[in-house]
């Protein structure tokens, strides 16, 4: 359950950057906040939440108009920019331009997840279970490289967006073999599916992305999807919108 969960506001005495490993944008004079550090500790086990625990605005049609306007907004405007993104992948390694990958969404149903090819094209483990990008990690190729530093290779997520399967702000889909991992190591990780996934996230904005080394590293993305979940609102994804492009270019987990 997220009721007592603690929340310490950026506007208090306490130094934001410490709480979420970026910068602070001025959260606090819009009366938003994110989860202490104690609270990282405190996620709950359980496998749902209620619906009382749900912010009003995620269970709203507020949040799907929002969603499907700024990505064929934004779709209209990058896409001159996709086009040369598919040309550059085309023309330097072999394989399909886009990736697909199946992932958890809403309500744990699976889907699509579409992206820009980063890697070479590899035979898939036994077992189905997809390794981690790494820093370093061989299998990217150069314009894959770019792409991931950052984040053109999420861009074709606007079309998992604008068919409802993702939205612009919520937590982040994992791939299922991971998921299936992070549900027996991580407290709470369940919980997330109560939200459509997100192309960006209040995680992603605080420095929690990245390759996860150990449950302890998923548990704190969890505990900030959690605070995302029971605190939207239209302001919230706004700002996590405009602090995802602030980072674009300057985002040292981005690999």
């Amino acid at each position: 359950m997220l009721t007592g969960l603690p929340t310490r506001n950026l506007g208090s005495r306490s130094n934001p950057e410490r709480l979420t490993g970026e910068p602070a944008i001025g959260w606090s004079r819009f009366g938003l906040s994110v989860p202490g550090p104690d609270s990282l500790l405190r996620v709950p086990s359980g496998r749902s939440l209620r619906r009382e625990e749900v912010s009003p605005y995620l269970l709203s049609r507020r949040k799907r108009v929002l969603d499907l306007m700024l990505a064929v907004v934004i779709l209209v405007i990058v896409l001159p920019l996709m086009l040369h993104i598919a040309l550059l992948i085309k023309l330097t390694s072999r394989g399909p331009v886009i990736y697909t990958q199946e992932r958890g969404g809403l309500h744990h149903q699976p889907f699509q997840v579409l992206k820009f090819r980063t890697m070479i094209v590899a035979p898939e483990r036994p077992g189905g279970f997809l390794p981690q990008a790494c820093r370093g990690d061989r299998r990217v190729t150069a314009v894959g490289r770019w792409l991931r530093q950052l984040s053109f290779d999420e861009l074709p997520q606007l079309i998992n967006v604008i068919r409802g399967e993702m939205s612009l702000v919520g937590p982040r889909p994992h791939a299922l073999s991971h998921d299936l991992y992070y549900l027996g190591h991580v407290a709470g990780y369940a919980r997330r599916y109560a939200c459509t996934p997100g192309l960006t996230g209040l995680a992603q904005i605080s420095g929690a992305r990245g390759e996860t080394l150990r449950p302890s590293d998923m548990q704190r993305r969890v505990a900030l999807d959690l605070h995302y979940i029971r605190h939207a609102s239209v302001l919230y994804d706004l700002m996590i919108l405009s602090k995802t492009i602030a980072l674009t270019f300057h985002c040292p987990n981005a690999y």
